[in-house]
């Protein structure tokens, strides 16, 4: 209990706070509609609430125990044994009803409003729990840092392959210089082949 009260400074969008303590645990409350607190349903929680499925390796155990009745908490267990590895969230940001998530595995996850393609799943819909952003995946891809504009999202990516490289990915909207390169519906990321793409 003592371990949790530790909390790095948390982060806010419209109506709604995420938070990360220093065990690695996520935190989030306030407004839930279009799942910005990322807790698998669109209800809004006047306490902080654990995210369970960025919970970190080390609590799957926990998890597993944990009365059945829990669903969700379950579930999150499941999530994160499957993972395999040691997990857990190290920087986290929020846009106006998005946030995004940085792991220790260089895994970045979305969640909440993707109304214009700031999730980065190549699609504009809403996601209720965490999702791990697939096109950040790639081999050869570490992701250094993340931030959130109100509707746009951006990575700075450390590049292995085909040379070593530092750019800047970015996603969602672009009005209004926003992010870098034409405008693009949908919220596909800026692939580094791109033209658009920075090189540092």
């Amino acid at each position: 209990a003592a371990e949790a009260a530790h909390m790095q400074p948390g982060q806010r969008g419209e109506h709604f706070c995420v938070a990360l303590m220093q065990n690695g645990l996520v935190f989030s409350w306030g407004d839930g509609e279009e799942g910005k607190l990322g807790l698998g349903r669109p209800e809004s929680q006047e306490r902080p609430t654990m995210v369970d499925f960025l919970m970190p390796t080390e609590y799957a155990e926990v998890a597993k125990r944990s009365d059945a009745k829990d669903k969700l908490m379950k579930a999150g267990a499941r999530v994160i044994k499957s993972r395999g590895r040691n997990f857990r969230i190290t920087s986290l940001c929020c846009g106006a009803r998005h946030s995004l998530a940085l792991s220790s595995t260089s895994e970045v996850f979305s969640w909440g409003s993707g109304c214009c393609g700031q999730l980065g799943h190549g699609s504009k819909h809403d996601e209720m729990l965490p999702r791990p952003i697939m096109a950040l995946q790639a081999k050869g891809v570490r992701v250094q840092a993340l931030a959130a504009g109100a509707y746009h999202s951006s990575a700075i990516i450390l590049l292995s392959k085909p040379q070593k490289a530092t750019r800047l990915f970015t996603w969602g909207d672009g009005g209004n210089g926003r992010r870098p390169g034409p405008v693009r519906d949908g919220g596909a990321i800026i692939d580094y082949r791109h033209a658009s793409g920075i090189k540092f």
